[in-house]
């Protein structure tokens, strides 16, 4: 019995050997973290997110307009709680597509709500989960 290519292709297992944290924030990650600024009370600039930044057929921008996105992804992960999170929930949606080995990539930042020892605890602590 013959498998289709697009199963086989889904059912196989996947390596991801650059992947940037707040280049893979998927839709429905941003989603989230803009869910948790609104309920925690932060404020930011991300609530302009969907409004302005949905690209679709035959949008004019260029691609340093669409670059936009990450100054977005950075604002929406500039606590432990968003940071820890964000990562959870990108590592999981890689596990789900399959990925079996990743290296996920990110660079620690200071904020007005975290330090940099901060930024590392809580990716520490995101792949800890996961990982459990």
């Amino acid at each position: 019995m013959e498998m289709d290519l697009d199963r086989f292709c889904r059912e196989l297992p996947k390596l991801e050997l650059h992947a940037h944290l707040n280049g893979s924030l998927s839709r429905s990650t941003m989603l989230q973290l803009q869910r948790y600024h609104a309920d925690a009370g932060i404020s930011d600039e991300t609530n302009a997110f969907f409004d302005e930044f949905q690209i679709g057929a035959g949008d004019t921008r260029n691609l340093s307009d669409c670059f936009q996105v990450f100054n977005i992804a950075h604002a929406l992960t500039s606590t432990p709680e968003t940071l820890k999170l964000a990562t959870t929930l990108t590592l999981e949606e890689f596990q789900e597509d399959g990925c079996c080995y990743i290296e996920l990539r990110s660079t620690p930042r200071e904020t007005s709500h975290m330090t940099k020892r901060q930024y590392i605890d809580a990716i520490v602590q995101a792949m800890q989960y996961v990982l459990i």
